[in-house]
């Protein structure tokens, strides 16, 4: 009996000891590999080695690094491994910064489900800075920039929260990104369910435009919730939901696209504010989408439906007082789309204004015998809804 119960206390302790969360803290700014992963020694004490750790581990692990590398820069010459256990890093600041070569094809990668990263800055990656393919995740205070490729990859990669507690009013800076995959954030493969929140894409920590070369915010994935955020500056658009033929039933709210953080002022987008191609039952609602240099809201293929545009300020300023406009207000292709949006309390439109002509009349105006705007109402004098 009294084996029989040694037995099974040693099990458990094995158990306990092997779903454990293991604890690495970074002391060292070389770049090194473990020494000798079948020694069971962190060492030394590098970021790199940590990572071959805790996946030779293969337990949840919670990363660090110390308090006399915060804010200091790591230079990394290759790409640094996935990290495949959940992980829970706060990085204190640390700077990962790819060496000046080509090799360095992504920065930090991270696989594990779960997981948690913040206070991190990720700049120089020949490819992606952030590669993301886990679930039930979250990503805050990070600055990614001046990557050769998409800041923030997320693929294969649901119900993330990406942006929680801020740096000044945002809690993720994504910009500089160049190249073939030059957007800011970007969701393919799979990567649904996200929320993606308090980001400023396409401008900096300071709040000045500093472009991606594609897109502000990407997605290709369905039920993506995309509120609060700032997104400027980018040089193929802001925000840009492609369905592939697909209802995705996303939803774009409360964001700032084309301005400053104060919306006062404007950071244009190139070719749009928010577009939506070949895709059906999302919304777009309540957002300050102005100032920038093409249409503010495109509905932009024929094979788009039933896409909820309401309460948006478009071509102005959030009183509705001051005109920044974009290029064309609204933009429609599709069918059985639904515009509804207000006037404020002074009776200023809140729809937009544009350069080009073609205002709609002050009356409020009801669309019913196109295709493509089953229940479209204007209820401002200076808002041009152009089909596409």
């Amino acid at each position: 009996m009294r084996i029989q119960l040694r037995l099974i206390l040693a099990i458990l302790t094995f158990l306990a000891a092997a779903t454990m969360s293991a604890q690495y803290v970074v002391t060292s700014l070389s770049d090194l590999p473990d020494a000798d992963l079948t020694d069971n020694t962190f060492a030394p004490a590098t970021l790199r080695s940590a990572i071959q750790n805790i996946n030779k581990r293969s337990v949840a692990a919670t990363l660090s690094v110390s308090a006399e590398l915060e804010y200091k820069t790591l230079t990394i010459s290759s790409p640094l491994p996935a990290i495949t256990p959940k992980v829970t890093f706060d990085g204190k600041g640390l700077v990962i910064s790819g060496a000046n070569n080509s090799s360095v094809t992504h920065g930090l990668f991270i696989s594990g489900d779960g997981s948690i990263v913040r206070n991190l800055k990720i700049e120089n990656i020949n490819g992606s800075g952030l590669v993301w393919q886990a679930n039930d995740g979250l990503i805050e205070k990070f600055i990614i920039r001046n990557c050769n490729g998409p800041g923030m990859n997320f693929n294969r990669a649901k119900r993330n929260v990406v942006g929680g507690e801020r740096i000044g009013y945002y809690s993720n800076y994504v910009y500089g990104c160049t190249g073939n995959g030059g957007s800011g954030i970007v969701f393919i493969e799979g990567s649904s369910d996200n929320e993606i929140q308090y980001c400023a894409v396409g401008i900096d920590e300071t709040y000045h435009k500093k472009s991606n070369s594609r897109y502000g915010i990407h997605s290709e994935d369905a039920r993506q919730n995309i509120h609060h955020n700032l997104v400027g500056g980018n040089e193929w658009g802001g925000i840009y939901l492609d369905g592939r033929n697909l209802s995705l039933f996303s939803r774009v709210y409360s964001n700032r696209i084309g301005v400053n953080e104060t919306a006062s002022d404007t950071i244009p987008n190139i070719g749009f504010g928010i577009s939506i191609f070949q895709s059906s039952d999302d919304t777009i609602r309540n957002n300050i989408v102005s100032g920038n240099d093409g249409t503010g809201i495109l509905i932009s293929s024929r094979d788009c439906s039933r896409i909820m545009i309401r309460d948006n300020v478009v071509g102005t300023d959030p009183s509705t007082t001051k005109p920044l406009p974009n290029t064309v207000g609204i933009g429609l292709n599709g069918k059985d789309h639904y515009v509804f949006n207000k006037l404020n309390s002074s009776s200023k439109c809140n729809m937009g204004r544009s350069k080009e002509k073609g205002y709609l009349p002050t009356k409020q105006t009801l669309f019913r015998d196109q295709p493509w705007s089953k229940h479209g109402k204007c209820l401002s004098a200076c808002n041009p809804i152009t089909k596409v």
